[in-house]
């Protein structure tokens, strides 16, 4: 707590920026008084019963001083979910800069924080605070409470969370310069992402941790790392985020000085900028920085400028710091290589504005004013610039700017006639340029690189040779699975046996787990027919691709047919892959659209199990079974205060009198009886309504369902 005592004393005489000192807050001065001497119970009180004054009410801006300080000392009480509401009441009257861009962080810290009353609750509240006070650029105190959130993820066994916190933890510490916190952050974060079985999470850890050992100048571990990550993600069928992927591999090209591959991979992040799961806004403006690199490398000017002015452009926009800053400095050493230095040195001093704690922008920007300088023959203040980056540690963790900052120094002083220093400032130039341009290095670039393409190319032979196996072994293949699906149904009977003789107050739990493996006979003779029908067309990639996700669907069944509760991902991935088998057994088959709300956290968030599944199976069968136009089927999930709102619709046939009576009864009778039970032993209540969407407007068909399924881990 040594530190947040630092941040109350320079709050309380005006060290920190943006923030008022004691002396335009008299009556607040024996609050202060009592925090100086640490007591820091009395100093709260005293910050309460002042709340309730006349110029507390009436000046606002007095108001805001006394939440600010009531934050402060609630923390040092370690009243940390009450330091949370008087910072949001603070900033509700003196917002920060650029809040209003980040209200989704503020309105998510809200609506947690009443639900903050056990380990998962105070897990999400401290990790979704620490994310505002990143956006608010307090990285001291956002690591303090990323770090209570991962402490509380750790002691529950949570591994999406700890893999999710511990690489956000992983990211400040090394945009603050603490580059080995930062790589055993992410090497923890790997571990849980290793523990989950999490594919799309091991290759973003992977590309963060090759991104350190980049930036360090050791390619050697760095680049095998990052191909890795790279071929992982490009397996995925997830293609989320695959816009930064070639991002990042192009910039590592493109410090190894391979032009050509730079260029291919920030094309290949171009052809899918436009798609919206591809690539982030954010992500589109790191493309269009590499975009105006690449056209200032081939000296087409103008298109370069053009490129960083849309750049400029998206990042005020999305109030994206860092992509202003990134703009301004490339269009500085533009104009500089034009010669108009004093337009140089607009942008550069415009770009003063979004430094941030992260060295590795101080070093760099240190590093563009001292060029502009130096070309004004300004060459002494170059040097103080120059000789500020030697002193700073955290140079050592960038190896381009530091090479930058070695090439500059050698030119200033052989300027200033100290032939001695440029001597050996050019010495070192060449070593870290050996280092940086190594030839064994590149080298091993281009072979890894082979590799990986190889390896893409045997994946494909790998599956013509499969097919043909298949077609061997198909009649045997049938058999073996047919003998695997006995055991599967006799494992899963016995188990409902089992439970059945249990204890009579666990009755209605064993009949709720009767419900969850209601994926009976007719569906596993479908899919048996159908992997038969692929068997006889010799359709071998099919057959492995429908096996492999029947075995996936079993293996959910198995599992959360005695599981109380389940994860919001779990629930939609088992979901994912029985449409998938539904859909391939049918000869006419229908779209599918998954709407899931981006800001919602599906790895925290737990549900019952298969509560959906009857009515998407009423949706496909009955609505979509017997039309002759295409077929749609949406799944829209939001998250609400206490519950998540899934709606499910169709385009098909509509609700009529013997749906009403037959079809529509039998998800009705399954998900009534799951629903009594989860009410009576939850205390949560469980709503759900059925719609012709013929009654709201006649010019459409179909049927909608909307489905409220409570949170169970949100008490």
């Amino acid at each position: 707590m040594k530190y947040i005592f630092l941040l109350l004393t320079l709050f309380f005489t005006g060290g920190i920026k943006g923030q008022g000192n004691t002396d335009d807050f008299p009556f607040l001065k024996k609050g202060d008084s009592l925090v100086s001497a640490e007591n820091h119970t009395a100093a709260f009180v005293f910050y309460q019963d002042e709340l309730n004054s006349e110029r507390a009410i009436r000046d606002s801006l007095h108001r805001a001083e006394i939440y600010h300080r009531l934050c402060l000392t609630a923390e040092e009480l370690n009243r940390y979910p009450e330091a949370i509401s008087y910072h949001l009441k603070w900033r509700s009257l003196q917002p920060f800069l650029n809040q209003k861009h980040q209200q989704q962080y503020i309105d998510r810290v809200i609506n947690l924080l009443p639900h903050a009353t056990d380990s998962l609750g105070l897990t999400r509240l401290y990790y979704r605070y620490g994310l505002l006070l990143s956006r608010e650029t307090n990285r001291v105190l956002a690591l303090n409470y990323f770090l209570r959130a991962l402490d509380y993820a750790r002691g529950i066994k949570n591994y999406a969370a700890m893999a999710t916190i511990s690489n956000d933890i992983a990211g400040e510490y090394w945009d603050a310069g603490q580059k080995d916190l930062s790589t055993q952050m992410y090497k923890e974060s790997l571990e849980a992402a290793v523990a989950l079985k999490d594919s799309n999470r091991i290759a973003g850890v992977y590309m963060n941790l090759a991104g350190n050992y980049l930036e360090e100048g050791d390619f050697k571990t760095g680049i095998p790392m990052h191909l890795e990550a790279l071929k992982i993600k490009e397996l995925l069928a997830d293609k989320s985020k695959l816009g930064y992927y070639y991002v990042q591999t192009a910039l590592v090209y493109h410090n190894a000085r391979n032009f050509e591959k730079w260029e291919e991979y920030v094309h290949k992040a171009y052809k899918i900028k436009d798609c919206e799961a591809c690539t982030s806004p954010m992500e589109k403006a790191m493309l269009y920085a590499e975009l105006g690199g690449l056209a200032k490398y081939k000296n087409q000017i103008p298109a370069a400028i053009q490129y960083y002015d849309t750049l400029l452009n998206l990042s005020k926009e999305i109030a994206y710091w860092n992509g202003q800053k990134t703009a301004l400095d490339n269009l500085a050493l533009i104009y500089n290589d034009m010669g108009n230095y004093t337009k140089a040195l607009e942008m550069i001093t415009q770009s003063e504005d979004f430094l941030t704690e992260n060295p590795y922008h101080h070093i760099s920007h240190q590093n563009t004013r001292a060029e502009l300088l130096f070309q004004l023959g300004k060459l002494q203040e170059a040097f103080v610039l120059l000789d500020k980056n030697i002193r700073n540690k955290a140079l050592s963790n960038y190896a381009s700017e530091r090479l930058r900052t070695y090439s500059l120094l050698y030119q200033t002083n052989r300027q200033l006639k100290r032939y001695k220093e440029a001597f050996r400032w050019n010495d070192s130039i060449r070593v870290l340029e050996n280092l940086l341009r190594d030839a064994d290095v590149r080298k091993e670039m281009v072979s890894l690189e082979t590799k990986y393409q190889s390896e893409k190319k045997e994946q494909q032979i790998s599956l013509l040779t499969a097919e043909n196996k298949i077609k061997n072994q198909r009649i045997r293949l049938s058999w073996m699975f047919i003998g695997l699906l006995v055991v599967l149904i006799v494992l899963v009977l016995s188990l409902l046996f089992f439970r059945r003789r249990q204890a009579a107050f666990k009755q209605s739990e064993l009949q709720q787990q009767l419900l969850r493996s209601q994926m009976n006979p007719h569906f596993i003779f479908n899919v048996m027919g159908s992997i038969q029908s692929y068997l006889y067309k010799n359709e071998a990639a099919k057959e492995a691709d429908y096996l492999s996700r029947f075995a996936s669907l079993s293996r959910s069944v198995l599992e959360f047919s005695s599981q109380e509760n389940i994860t919001l991902k779990e629930e939609i991935d088992m979901l994912q892959n029985y449409i998938e088998l539904e859909r391939a057994g049918r000869s006419n088959s229908f779209e599918v659209s998954f709407m899931i709300d981006d800001d919602m956290e599906m790895d925290f968030i737990e549900i019952p199990p298969m509560l959906l599944q009857p009515f998407v199976e009423n949706a496909i069968k009955h609505g979509l079974g017997n039309i002759d136009y295409p077929g749609k089927l949406s799944l829209r999930f939001e998250e609400k205060k206490d519950h998540i709102a899934v709606e499910i619709e169709d385009n098909g046939s509509g609700l009529n009198n013997s749906d009403n009576g037959h079809h529509k009864s039998k998800a009705l009778e399954i998900f009534q009886q799951r629903k009594k039970g989860i009410e009576q032993k939850f205390k949560k209540e469980l709503t759900f309504e059925i719609q012709n969407l013929s009654t709201f407007d006649q010019t459409k068909q179909g049927v909608r369902v909307f489905i409220q399924l409570p949170i169970l881990n949100n008490d």
